[in-house]
């Protein structure tokens, strides 16, 4: 794939050593926008100033130097509702619970490119990314689905979730709007949800492997295999229980702040410390 010339700021960024990550994963999230997610309309020039609402499109640095495609767009006329329930530490800790005072199995999952999969209902135009315009061209992205940067993006791969599971028989609480359960003779699954980070624990083995699979057709999921780390809390399980510790997620603070050799003090700290 070729990346076009004419862009001083974009030029000046390919003379970056991270310009072949950038060229990657960028390319990873074009790609994963398919055929149904996006369209390539044409317009005149004069096409192009009417359209009031065109959204720019650039790379930001997330798990990297540059990754997600992002965008400005405006309430009402881009998005609408934004908000998206996530799963409550509280709802977490009594899942978790349950689960090792039942017996259960508890497996984390991890949805790949989570808010391209968000159905979306406003009429949204984009410019195309530099690295895949060419100088000149009239062409832009007419949106069918959400892209990173949306600020709907989130509520919109929420409701695609949800009505994936409620269409298997799910069944979602009103408590929790994060919190799914299937029941089923005599088999008993429980979801937790926090945006693309998903708890499953239930009662049979073979259940929780087709709930798996469903998810991966509809989804492509990455499985994480045995729950181990969740939000910040390692989760260790043993004959005795569930043991919950925030051990690497205040270590990993410590390193980010340069802190790593700072010396113990007694909480609450010291007069005139």
């Amino acid at each position: 794939m070729k990346f076009p010339n004419h862009s001083p700021a974009y030029q000046a960024c390919r003379a970056l050593p991270e310009t072949q990550h950038q060229r990657q994963v960028t390319t990873q999230q074009f790609a994963a926008t398919s055929d149904t997610s996006v369209s390539f309309p044409s317009f005149t020039p004069s096409e192009m100033q009417r359209l009031a609402d065109l959204l720019g499109c650039q790379s930001r640095p997330t798990n990297g130097p540059f990754a997600n495609m992002t965008s400005q767009n405006i309430s009402g006329l881009d998005f609408h509702e934004t908000f998206a329930p996530v799963a409550k530490l509280v709802k977490v800790q009594c899942l978790l619970a349950i689960a090792s005072i039942k017996k259960w199995e508890l497996h984390q999952l991890d949805v790949n490119n989570t808010f391209l999969h968000g159905d979306l209902e406003e009429e949204v135009y984009m410019k195309i990314h530099q690295g895949f315009s060419k100088q000149g061209e009239n062409r832009v992205c007419h949106l069918q689905k959400s892209l990173y940067g949306l600020r709907q993006a989130s509520c919109n791969w929420y409701h695609k979730f949800t009505r994936s599971l409620l269409a298997v028989g799910f069944i979602q609480s009103q408590s929790d709007h994060s919190l799914f359960t299937f029941t089923r003779q005599g088999s008993f699954i429980a979801i937790l949800i926090y945006v693309n980070d998903v708890i499953v624990t239930g009662t049979v083995s073979a259940k929780l492997s087709w709930l798996k699979h469903y998810l991966d057709t509809k989804f492509h999921i990455k499985d994480l295999g045995k729950l181990k780390y969740f939000l910040g809390i390692e989760v260790a399980r043993s004959s005795d229980g569930v043991a919950l510790s925030q051990h690497k997620y205040v270590l990993d603070i410590l390193t980010e702040c340069g802190l790593t050799g700072c010396k113990p003090s007694s909480s609450p700290m010291a007069e005139q410390h």
